[in-house]
């Protein structure tokens, strides 16, 4: 069963919970245009609008992770503190290591699939179920419809994937392979390179460069995360 509103479009099957017709009839109905049908009932039917509307946004809100991913794929977080017990339960090519005597997983996560969504959803660290960013806190108490919020992580993968090219584009040598998984790691790649070869370094592609990540940087941190990639 397919959900569509707010320009998302949610697939209900695979979702446990959602699975019973009834959940999923309120869902319609809540998402619906068509007037309630449980308006002859007023305070029956707006006790069950309220509670479905809130489970309804509940699931918009992961379409809104879906689309975003950031917080999983390495972009905002290189690193997430996790359980010997989580990472056992996980699957795939984790890569768990030890920090300030407390256990991380490195990211990007190897769980998080081509289309933004997670492969152990289910089992997710407890880091992962409690993490909010500031969009998802906003878009959860309304501050800020589904479609905003949705146009925002639109502009937000596109700075990236512009301070992601120009990085590469300046980057030369070996280096530039390295920068293939965010616009952070391709800055990095670029400083190192600069570092060991200045004189290659073409001056208007690095000033380039820096300045759509800066861009970046600045829009991340209004939206999703204030303190991204501020010194500690």
């Amino acid at each position: 069963m397919v959900l569509s509103t707010c320009g998302v479009r949610i697939n209900l099957t695979p979702i446990g919970v959602y699975k019973s017709p009834i959940t999923a009839q309120l869902l319609c109905i809540v998402a619906s245009p068509k007037p309630c049908l449980l308006a002859p009932y007023p305070s029956f039917g707006s006790f069950w609008s309220s509670a479905v509307s809130i489970t309804v946004r509940f699931i918009l809100s992961d379409g809104l992770c879906v689309s975003c991913s950031l917080c999983c794929n390495g972009t905002l977080f290189s690193r997430l503190a996790i359980s010997q017990e989580e990472a056992d339960r996980l699957e795939g090519d984790v890569e768990v290591f030890t920090r300030d005597e407390k256990l991380r997983m490195r990211l990007p996560c190897p769980q998080l699939g081509n289309d933004g969504a997670c492969g152990c959803y289910l089992q997710r660290p407890e880091t992962c179920r409690t993490y909010r960013c500031q969009l998802l806190k906003r878009n959860e108490r309304g501050a800020i419809p589904n479609a905003d919020a949705l146009a925002i992580v639109k502009d937000l993968h596109a700075m990236q994937d512009k301070a992601k090219s120009a990085a590469i584009d300046a980057t030369p040598g070996p280096e530039r392979r390295k920068g293939n998984t965010n616009a952070a790691q391709a800055m990095r790649a670029l400083k190192t390179a600069r570092s060991k070869q200045p004189e290659v370094i073409n001056k208007y592609l690095f000033q380039s460069a820096k300045f759509h990540f800066e861009t970046f940087v600045r829009y991340v941190r209004l939206h999703l995360q204030p303190n991204f990639r501020k010194e500690k």
